[in-house]
């Protein structure tokens, strides 16, 4: 059922042979889980700031992880609705239960011990925003 006010996206089939998840990717999950939602200029200001010099080069390639990472199913990708002529509305990510599990491996704990449900990721856009 999809909740009031928030949009999720979905991605399109993609073949993902030959990728593979890097530590960088790790920690950028692991972030998600501590911090329940991230926005992407969030992640990219943390993760991505001293890989590129310039914003552009930061953007595509903070970009192209996490899009890789949704496609791959370790994130879900949650739009917040915006008032008409706001602005374009920030992409927010979540953890997946995949992503949980690679949280578990990255922090060598057992699954059952990484505090996240799916339910966790199905709340109003107020309370992300109070969370972001």
């Amino acid at each position: 059922m999809k909740e009031p006010g928030i949009q999720k996206t979905t991605s399109k089939t993609t073949d993902n042979r030959g990728w593979k998840i890097t530590s960088r990717d790790l920690d950028i999950l692991v972030s998600i889980y501590r911090f329940r939602f991230l926005t992407r200029q969030l992640i990219e200001w943390v993760f991505f700031s001293s890989a590129e010099a310039d914003f552009d080069g930061r953007s595509s390639a903070s970009g192209r992880r996490l899009q890789a990472l949704h496609d791959a199913g370790y994130v879900e990708r949650l739009v917040l609705p915006m008032l008409p002529g706001a602005g374009r509305a920030p992409l927010v990510y979540a953890l997946t239960s995949r992503g949980a599990d690679a949280v578990a491996s990255r922090l060598d704990i057992d699954r059952a011990d990484v505090d996240w449900v799916p339910a966790q990721n199905r709340t109003t856009p107020f309370f992300i925003e109070h969370t972001l």
